[in-house]
Formats: C-alpha cells, sequence, structure tokens
C-alpha cells in the first residue's frame, strides 16, 4: 500500500534501509518514533475536533436558552393581553349586576352577566 504522507515515506525507507543493513534495534526506533508521532497528530487532531464541537453545543445551548426565554416571555405577554380584557369584562358586569333592579329583562342580563363573573361563558364553570 503506497503511501503520500511524506513523513511516512521518510520513515518507511528509513526501516527498510535499517532491515536490509541488519539493524532491526534501529528499524524498530524509528518505526516506534513514527508511530508515536502518528499518535501524537492523531490526538491533537481529536482534541482540536472535540473543542470544536464543545463550542458548536455551547452555541447551540445559547441559541436554545434565548428562544426559550422569547417563548416564556411571549406566553406571559399574551397571558397577560388576555387576561386584562376579561378582567374589565369581568368588573363591568359585576357593577351591571348590582346595578340590574327586579324586572324579567334585568333578570336574564343578572343571569347572563353573573356567569361572566363567575368565570362561565357557555353556561358551565370552567374548573
Amino acid at each position: 500500500m503506497e503511501t503520500k504522507v511524506p513523513q511516512i515515506d521518510a520513515a518507511r525507507l528509513q526501516i527498510q534501509a535499517h532491515l536490509r543493513s541488519g539493524q532491526r534495534a534501529e528499524a524498530m526506533q524509528v518505526f516506534n518514533t513514527e508511530i508515536y508521532r502518528q499518535l501524537e497528530l492523531f490526538e491533537e487532531a481529536a482534541i482540536r475536533k472535540l473543542r470544536e464541537r464543545s463550542e458548536a453545543l455551547v452555541a447551540s445551548n445559547d441559541r436554545l436558552r434565548s428562544v426559550d426565554a422569547s417563548r416564556a416571555n411571549f406566553f406571559t405577554d399574551i397571558s397577560h393581553e388576555l387576561r386584562t380584557p376579561l378582567t374589565i369584562l369581568r368588573g363591568q358586569a359585576e357593577m351591571a349586576t348590582r346595578a340590574a333592579d327586579a324586572d324579567a329583562d334585568a333578570g336574564v342580563m343578572r343571569h347572563a352577566l353573573g356567569d361572566i363573573v363567575q368565570g362561565r361563558l357557555d353556561g358551565t364553570a370552567d374548573r
């Protein structure tokens, strides 16, 4: 198998030269040195990739926190905006029930407004 990395090719040639001349110990030393160098390069690349992925995760987490905060603020604002008119309607209905007199139309109005005051819009309690 041919390699295209100059350092590996140089090490391979050195190992072959040492083996041809019977210098097995020197060949093993070159081999071990090259393996160690390759492991260091692999470790550096792995650490660099891990850092990049960690940074990407931190950025994604920050974006998710921001989106979650925006969502929470939206629901808080929308809830307030919906409650305000309902509170006003309930207050007006309560005032109208207090002011209603005893005639028949006022009784129907009193009942309908009473439902609003009690929080019932369709005649049933929303509990």
